[in-house]
């Protein structure tokens, strides 16, 4: 009961801090972050309003092939929002960015929790690690050196273990799939 009262307590601080930031309406900063921001509205816009995602970036470096920069800010979230994009037609983007990061963060912080109570017997260790991990994780000004090279890679470790203690292909199979 400990155990899952301290994970939904670090939920809800990240939850906290992501309604603020949607209620707020503060908009993306850094260089980094906004050009991530509007990578993942570009696309999403093109996909709303042409159902497509789009090949061409005709205003980058007088136009450019896509799909390099697709790749760059592709996501969990967003590749979901590409899948319903006509739902999207009149909506802010700012909130469903925040909420594709919230995502991510909640990816890294089941990968972390998960990978913590395989290695920590107390449920205060794993709080904290976990804690550490997520209060120490900047992705606004670096998503992808900061956040995105690596928020991925403790749910990745625990599936791979899960695969070697079991034997049960369908944790090296989730591992592939997450990397």
């Amino acid at each position: 009961m400990t155990e899952r009262c301290l994970f939904l307590l670090i939920i809800l601080m990240e939850a906290g801090i992501f309604f603020y930031l949607i209620n707020e309406r503060r908009m993306v900063g850094g260089q980094d972050g906004f050009q991530y921001f509007a990578l993942q509205y570009t696309f999403l816009n093109n996909v709303v309003h042409y159902h497509e995602i789009p090949q061409w970036l005709p205003f980058m470096t007088h136009g450019t092939v896509a799909t390099w920069w697709y790749a760059i800010q592709a996501g969990i979230f967003q590749n979901v929002l590409f899948l319903s994009g006509n739902l999207f037609k009149d909506i802010n983007f700012l909130p469903l960015f925040y909420w594709g990061i919230f995502v991510d963060e909640l990816l890294l912080l089941t990968g972390v929790w998960l990978l913590g109570r395989r290695f920590f017997a107390s449920p205060l260790t794993v709080f904290f690690v976990t804690l550490s991990i997520m209060g120490s994780c900047i992705w606004i000004l670096q998503p992808w050196w900061n956040f995105h090279l690596y928020y991925a890679i403790p749910l990745i470790l625990y599936f791979i273990h899960r695969f070697l203690d079991s034997g049960k292909w369908r944790y090296y199979f989730l591992a592939g799939n997450v990397l």
